[in-house]
């Protein structure tokens, strides 16, 4: 199963990455070649995934992982430049399976970004083609019924974030900012988190009698979407199906399982149907550093814009004790740029979101500075 994500930059501006991984090979008499020849292998390989995972949502990966490891793993040797193993390797207690001895090999490597991405585009799981706006998305009962609880929409929810995630959309996820749940309706959400798309999707339950043990009725969801700069409508929809059980909050659970994947592929084709602001119009954006400690992690932030998030532009136009400023021209919301900066993995700290206006964000730098030549690492 192929996932179309439509996020990055061209295979031709990737730089080479560097990354620091362990080769792990668990002992055994099954082992078929020398112990230290595997590790070094399983090295090569986990440096490889370790770039590729950069460029795909975690649910995505979730779905294809063991597909793009067994992928890459045939060409890892291929992709790394360069390599360097730090001592001999190490025997340990066994992380998988008690009882058992693995053997560790300490590595670094620098693998073509660039190679990478391309076989992630040959496998299907990536494209290039366009970007779509960022979402921040809020199910919610349409009545204060004390039973309907938003754990009873968490599935419901996750569900439709998956599907839009896996065509290439961007969710600007409330728990990295600060005060993200206290936000009422998606528009205000979406606001307040710099998305570019409001969507709410408000639930109500109405009530069958029967003259069994068994509860019925009929869940509606109804589907609207705005655009967060003028709350213009996107998309509108309502869906509804019937679900029958003993208890009432499972018959709802049944019903709404019956109807995500309509709700998502509607809205998803009206999404693509009505938006039609692909890259925004209003200049650059400004990103601002805090409790930052190196240059070193100033480069590895602009490599990360370039390279994992397709900025046209990503230039440094002010520096100051423990701070900085970049100018970035990027085709994302405020706070979809935000959200990926954060979630980029980069090597030796870390990204938190501090602050999202109309045409600025803030993230906190955290850890220690990347040692030289692995800035901007995943």
């Amino acid at each position: 199963m192929g996932l179309a994500l439509c996020w990055g930059p061209p295979v031709s501006a990737l730089e080479p990455t560097t990354v620091r991984v362990e080769g792990v090979v668990l002992l055994g008499p099954e082992l078929q070649g020398s112990p230290r020849d595997l590790a070094f292998q399983a090295a090569l390989e986990q440096a490889v995934f370790e770039v590729a995972r950069v460029y795909i949502p975690p649910s995505a990966l979730q779905l294809e992982e063991p597909r793009l490891r067994e992928a890459l793993a045939s060409k890892a040797a291929a992709y790394v430049l360069t390599y360097r193993v730090h001592g001999a390797p190490q025997t340990r207690p066994s992380r998988t399976e008690r009882g058992r001895k693995e053997l560790v090999l300490d590595l670094t490597a620098t693998v073509d970004a660039g190679q990478v991405r391309g076989a992630l585009e040959s496998l299907g799981v990536l494209s290039v083609e366009s970007d779509r706006p960022s979402v921040a998305l809020r199910v919610r009962a349409a009545s204060a019924a004390a039973w309907m609880t938003p754990a009873l929409f968490n599935d419901f929810e996750q569900d439709v974030i998956r599907s839009l995630e896996a065509r290439g959309y961007v969710i600007v996820n409330p728990a990295l900012h600060a005060g993200g749940g206290s936000y009422g309706g998606a528009l205000e959400l979406a606001k307040g988190l710099g998305a570019d798309v409001a969507v709410e999707l408000v639930v109500r339950w109405r009530q069958r009698e029967m003259t069994n043990r068994m509860v019925g009725g009929v869940a509606e969801v109804r589907v609207q979407a705005l655009r967060a700069r003028d709350g213009s409508q996107l998309a509108a929809a309502r869906f509804d199906a019937p679900a029958y059980h003993e208890q009432q909050d499972e018959a709802l659970l049944r019903s709404l399982e019956a109807l995500q994947q309509q709700v998502a592929d509607n809205l998803i084709l009206q999404l693509e149907r009505n938006w039609g602001e692909l890259t925004r119009e209003d200049g650059p954006l400004l990103v601002r550093l805090v409790n930052v400690t190196s240059y070193a992690q100033i480069d590895g932030v602009q490599r990360a814009l370039r390279n994992v998030l397709g900025a046209q532009r990503a230039e440094l136009v002010e520096l100051g004790p423990g701070s900085a400023e970049l100018r970035v021209k990027v085709s994302l919301s405020p706070g979809a740029l935000q959200d990926r900066l954060s979630a980029v993995r980069y090597q030796g700290f870390s990204l938190e979101p501090v602050t999202v206006g109309e045409h600025e964000v803030s993230l906190r730098v955290f850890g220690a500075s990347a040692p030289p030549g692995s800035a901007g690492s995943p």
